[in-house]
């Protein structure tokens, strides 16, 4: 049975197997004993009172062995196929919460020694011992071997016992060249004995090449190649060299070993800034004859390995150039070109790379941090760029910089396979139909939109690649380049996701129009940092607010346009939008409401009221004279000069309106008389009327008579002589006037405002009240004459006055005559017109 052992033993265990015997402990079988063998163990504990619990501890083993009987302070213990060449093992008792120690005991174990196997005898030309080795199984105790040499008649040649050791030196005096001896070896322990099978030779199979010695190793810093020079005192023409070396705590190792020439050999395959040990040994070929059929058998025989030489191995220059790429863009028969570089494998050189070089096609050469990986510079189109790193222990090949475009087209992609873990892609792609001496391929890729440049450089055998490093739901545009003897190929590139995610946003969105029961919606583009893939489709989700109408939704496939009409019902709309790629539908995008437009009734009855207002307005200002008039004038002093220089009509001659009264009620005048012919108008302006009308005086004849005034003002009668006349005046000034009188007054008042221009008692020297009311022309009569006096004035405008006087004038030139006719008519009178401008 078997316990656990308590944490403090530690404390109490003794150093190496000491102990400090408060008891005794034996074994049965005794030590040593065969290995394997079943152990039964007794634990005796002195000045015992009353028996404590007893255990047995083994060193080394963390389990503890319980007894498996116990009386009188005496416990014993079983220990089965116990196998440990040597160990310590204590007897323990413990008391409540301490352990002791009672006593201990070593046990030894071992095993018979068994046949000596492969024994091996070797000297020099120029040695004096003879040193033969065996192998053995080890035992474990104490073992002696003896090696006894016979000659071939039996007789002993030399015998020699060493203890545990497995080589011995044989002198080799007494050894003659040409006789055949035999060697056999003998091992005896405390467990047994063996005896091997015999070994026969001669002084002539146990001579081997003398052992070479190293004179000179040289380290190349390039190549981390050691130059190993060797020597030995014997020819060394038919000698075939060997070197093993091995670093500082390692093992021996021969490596890859290239002889050069006769002592020089090259070992290759050396780590930079290593202590190595080498060594070297020389082998040759000999032919031996076997004893039993007298056939030859052809043997390799190798000399010793020489004593060691210590060497330091130097930092390695780069031996590969840097792998480079470039960006360039062609302006006026120049590049501006981006250079970019990496530095080569971290094994192909030693220490660090300090900076490095750019040498253009013009000579120039520059010089960049080690912490840059690219330039950009402007050269001619035709120069070569190289670029070169510079280490602490020397300059990598230079690497050439390809500029020249060729006109070969480039590889295509076959497959695009992202790896599951969305941070790799595999891309393979088809050999260029063309391919000019195809030296490599170029694979560069940058996320979207264009962030820093990757690249790597892929053998020209090769038809595919991993790239790893990339991020899951981040586009990348990844181009192909074949770099051939001729130039660069155009690039083939595609856009990936490394693994695409669910969008990371919904579109935002909002409404152009919302009419009753549908409405035009419109959606901006998600970035592309927002998408994280390949968007598929596109979802809109509305609903009527305060309804309990279901939520809809409508499915809009990619690459239309970004409006959508929607059938949706009356009342105000509450919208979202989502994405949808090859992950999944991503979220909702932002929340927005939109109400239909009200009904137009209130705003219509509004601009019916306020247009029936304009137009009452309207009417009543041209109802209104003085408005009117006022109008009129503003009319004609704000337009243009020529727009009150109108010509008078013929119409609006007051002669003209009381022909045109005849027939519309009874006349004064006579009926049987004809128009008069009137005269043609003459515009005179105020300020060439020099000699107005004169005063034109009429006689009356005898059946002539002239109306007098009433006591109303109005005509009792009116008789005029044949013949006269009534000269007119009338001023633009006052057309305005004539015309507003005219669209009030009737015929009939134009007729009897006519009678009052005329009225008046000639006999009696009272002047009517002629047209004052009106402005027009008045009339006066001299008192005691028989000459009617007609004085026309203008009193608007302030004219010179025009008398009606007594004359020689003939009635064609201004006489008025009124006739004593019953109908009131002008009978052969002729009006001369005269408007005063």
């Amino acid at each position: 049975m078997q316990r656990l052992r308590p944490q403090l033993d530690w404390l109490l265990a003794p150093v190496g197997c000491t102990f400090n015997s408060l008891g005794s402990l034996t074994v049965e079988p005794p030590v040593p004993f065969l290995m394997g063998s079943d152990l039964t163990l007794s634990c005796h504990i002195d000045n015992c009172v009353q028996m404590p619990h007893v255990y047995l501890e083994i060193k080394d083993n963390p389990n503890t062995v319980e007894p498996s009987y116990a009386a009188n302070c005496t416990a014993i213990f079983k220990l089965t196929n116990f196998r440990e060449p040597q160990s310590c093992v204590y007897c323990k008792k413990n008391y409540p919460g301490t352990d002791y120690f009672v006593t201990g005991i070593t046990l030894r174990s071992g095993i018979p020694p068994d046949q000596a196997q492969n024994i091996r005898c070797e000297t020099t030309r120029s040695a004096h011992f003879i040193d033969c080795r065996w192998n053995s199984t080890e035992t474990h105790v104490p073992t002696n071997y003896s090696v006894t040499i016979k000659k071939e008649n039996g007789l002993l040649a030399y015998s020699k016992v060493v203890q545990d050791k497995k080589n011995c030196s044989i002198p080799r005096e007494g050894f003659d060249d040409d006789m055949k001896y035999q060697l056999s070896i003998s091992a005896r322990n405390h467990f047994g004995k063996s005896r091997s099978d015999p070994l026969t030779f001669s002084l002539a199979d146990v001579v081997i090449p003398e052992t070479p010695h190293i004179t000179q190793i040289n380290v190349c810093n390039k190549s981390m190649a050691a130059f190993v020079r060797w020597n030995t005192s014997e020819s060394s023409e038919n000698l075939k060299p060997f070197i093993r070396r091995r670093a500082t705590s390692g093992s021996w190792g021969e490596g890859e070993v290239s002889e050069l020439s006769d002592g020089l050999v090259k070992v290759t395959g050396l780590r930079p800034l290593t202590d190595y040990e080498f060594q070297v040994k020389t082998c040759i070929k000999t032919v031996q004859q076997t004893d039993t059929n007298r056939r030859t058998v052809t043997k390799i025989v190798c000399s010793k390995w020489s004593l060691s030489f210590l060497r330091r191995t130097p930092g390695k220059v780069p031996s590969l150039p840097v792998f480079v790429w470039r960006d360039s863009v062609m302006t006026n028969r120049q590049q501006m070109v981006t250079v970019f570089w990496k530095p080569p494998p971290a094994d192909d050189f030693s220490g660090k790379i300090r900076w490095y070089e750019i040498l253009f096609g013009d000579g120039h050469k520059q010089k960049y941090n080690c912490t840059l990986s690219h330039c950009s510079a402007r050269v001619p189109s035709l120069r070569p760029i190289s670029v070169t790193a510079v280490t602490s222990y020397g300059t990598s090949p230079p690497a050439t910089v390809p500029l020249a475009q060729s006109d070969a087209p480039g590889p295509v992609w076959r497959a695009v396979t992202p790896a599951v873990d969305g941070k790799s892609v595999t891309f393979s792609w088809a050999r260029p139909e063309r391919d000019d001496q195809l030296m490599n391929y170029v694979i560069e890729w940058t996320t979207v939109p264009p962030g820093a440049l990757h690249w790597q450089t892929v053998s020209g055998d090769q038809r595919g690649t991993t790239i790893t490093g990339l991020k899951p739901g981040v586009l990348y545009n990844i181009s192909i380049f074949a770099v051939t003897t001729r130039g660069v190929s155009a690039p083939f590139s595609s856009l990936v996701y490394s693994k695409e995610l669910v969008p990371m946003y919904g579109p935002n969105m909002s409404v152009l129009v919302h009419e009753p029961n549908r409405a035009l919606v419109q959606w901006d583009e998600l970035h592309v940092e927002q998408k994280r893939g390949f968007i598929t489709s596109y979802t809109i989700y509305y609903k009527v607010l305060d309804s309990n109408s279901p939520q809809l939704n409508v499915s809009v496939p990619v690459g239309g346009p970004r409006e959508q009409w929607l059938d949706c019902p009356d009342g105000t709309l509450a919208l979202q939008m989502s994405a949808s790629n090859a992950a999944g539908e991503g979220p909702k995008g932002n929340h927005i409401s939109s109400r239909p437009p009200a009904r137009q009734v209130g705003l219509v009855i509004v601009i019916i009221f306020i247009i029936t207002v304009f137009i009452a307005i309207i009417v009543n200002l041209m109802c209104w004279k003085c408005v009117r008039k006022r109008i009129k004038q503003r009319c004609i002093a704000w337009g243009p000069a020529g727009l009150g220089d109108n010509l008078p009509k013929p119409k609006n001659s007051y002669a003209v309106k009381l022909l045109q009264l005849e027939g519309s009620e009874p006349s004064l005048f006579s009926s049987y008389y004809s128009d008069p012919p009137l005269s043609p108008i003459s515009l005179l302006s105020r300020d060439n009327m020099e000699e107005p009308y004169p005063c034109v005086h009429v006689e009356p004849g005898p059946s002539q008579t002239v109306p007098e005034s009433t006591a109303d003002g109005s005509d009792s009668s009116l008789s005029m002589a044949h013949g006269n006349y009534k000269p007119q005046t009338f001023s633009f000034a006052e057309k305005a006037d004539v015309e507003d009188i005219e669209e009030e007054k009737s015929p009939s008042d134009l007729f009897h405002g006519l009678l009052s221009i005329v009225h008046g008692d000639l006999s009696d020297g009272q002047t009517g009240p002629g047209l004052d009311a009106v402005n027009c022309p008045w009339w006066s009569k001299t008192s005691g004459m028989n000459i009617a006096t007609m004085e026309i004035t203008t009193c608007t405008d302030k004219v010179d006055n025009v008398s009606l006087m007594d004359s020689d004038v003939s009635a064609d030139h201004a006489l008025v005559d009124f006739s004593d006719n019953d109908d009131g008519t002008l009978a052969g009178g002729y009006f001369p017109q005269l408007f005063v401008q």
